[in-house]
């Protein structure tokens, strides 16, 4: 479901409007089948990239200069996971009207134990990460990243400043006043300056915060040399998408009580 809509919020400009419905069909048999349709108003599809749509490493090209750079395998692996599932899904886009993917999947029904009654199922209170009032720097590229980032902590009730790309990361931290920041969220992949090269300007800034602020880098890759990379540009904590929220909270709450101490 993300893949998916990451890929609407990808290419729909805005004012546009994106949508997404689950609904079950008629099936019979103790399996269910549920129907996800994701709608977009966006730039839409040629029609002979169609038949490319779900190979890996392929993307169309939008002509969009400010559009996020990408492997092109959102969809890939959103397509294999689907197929594995048993499941299918079709497309509909036409150029400059929108994109309407529909996915199908046939799940097992719920059956109750053997004793006639329903499992139950223990649920923990929510940890409270004690991070009301921190600022945190999002700098991420894509608005769906965002949304998530910012919900996360908002419900943590901390407050943040966004950037689009690693250019306006570097410059948004440099206008503000020293200390303004108790952590930043770095992504790796970010158009005119990636999350290596950004880090490397912040931690070379000739002000006091500059070498301390926590920066945590985020990144949907989570290999061996990607992570020593990130470490020797001055990141501090690395967290794979898609986000954990009790990894990430408790990286920030590490991070900012070890500046706080120093």
């Amino acid at each position: 479901m993300i893949n998916f809509l990451n890929n609407s919020a990808k290419y729909t400009n805005a004012g546009g409007s994106i949508s997404l419905r689950a609904f079950e069909e008629p099936c019979e048999g103790n399996r269910a089948c549920v129907c996800f349709v994701i709608s977009d108003t966006g730039i839409g599809i040629k029609k002979e990239y169609l038949p490319k749509l779900f190979k890996p490493f392929t993307r169309e090209e939008s002509g969009d200069k400010n559009a996020s750079e990408s492997l092109g395998l959102g969809l890939s692996i959103a397509y294999n996971l689907i197929t594995s599932m048993d499941g299918d899904v079709s497309v509909e886009s036409e150029v400059g009207a929108g994109t309407t993917f529909r996915i199908h999947l046939m799940l097992a029904r719920y059956t109750q134990g053997g004793n006639g009654t329903k499992e139950e199922y223990a649920i923990s209170a929510p940890v409270d990460y004690e991070l009301g009032g921190c600022n945190v720097l999002i700098a991420e590229d894509n608005a769906l990243n965002r949304m998530i980032l910012e919900s996360l902590l908002t419900n943590e009730g901390i407050t943040f400043t966004e950037a689009c790309d690693g250019d306006q990361a570097v410059k948004v931290f440099e206008q503000m006043p020293e200390s303004t920041f108790d952590c930043i969220l770095m992504d790796m992949r970010m158009p005119k300056l990636d999350g290596i090269r950004a880090t490397s300007m912040i931690r070379a800034m000739d002000r006091a915060d500059a070498k301390k602020v926590p920066i945590i880098g985020v990144s949907a890759n989570g290999f061996a040399d990607d992570i020593d990379k990130a470490r020797l540009a001055g990141i501090n904590e690395y967290v794979t998408k898609p986000i954990d929220r009790e990894i990430l909270l408790a990286a920030m709450v590490k991070l900012i009580k070890h500046k706080r101490q120093n």
